[in-house]
């Protein structure tokens, strides 16, 4: 089976980690039947190149949850976009339309990743609408902008 790719921000790092997701429990809940969030650890697996000709090596880090974002398979200008990222559609002159790239359902019968645009915007929410095709193709006003969890004020902008 093929995992799925994640980043979060791990403050022992002071940086963003990408690999897989994990939910550590800290705790033998089968025996008390009290499973408490604070027995949960959010981590990300990852791997990181010790030197030429060594093997890489695994660890394990420790993420705020909240920041945790799944990796699209989508990218704009070579940029991987991750749940979380702020897109902006930049029309001309002033003005721009933000949307948050999320994980859900959408429309009625819709399920996966789009992208929530501000409501006062009738523009498409398929992600891969948006993003760049084998071919080259790119839609060259749009752009991530951020994420909401290094800059909460953007969530501002495609709410707001």
């Amino acid at each position: 089976m093929k995992g799925f790719k994640c980043r979060g921000w791990s403050p022992d790092l002071k940086t963003w980690v990408y690999g897989a997701y994990y939910e550590h429990c800290t705790c033998a809940v089968c025996f008390s039947n009290e499973d408490k969030p604070e027995y949960h650890q959010t981590k990300i697996v990852f791997e990181q190149i010790q030197d030429w000709n060594f093997p890489y090596r695994t660890l394990v880090a420790d993420v705020i949850p909240e920041s945790v974002g799944a990796f699209t398979g989508c990218r704009l200008d070579g940029v991987e976009v991750y749940e979380g990222d702020v897109i902006v559609y930049d029309v001309g002159g002033d003005l721009q339309f933000y949307g948050l790239v999320k994980y859900g359902r959408y429309y009625d019968n819709h399920m996966g990743f789009y992208i929530d645009w501000h409501k006062k915007c009738l523009l498409k929410n398929e992600i891969l609408y948006w993003m760049e095709y084998p071919n080259g193709h790119v839609y060259e006003k749009v752009k991530i902008v951020g994420n909401i969890y290094e800059n909460p004020k953007l969530e501002e902008k495609v709410y707001g």
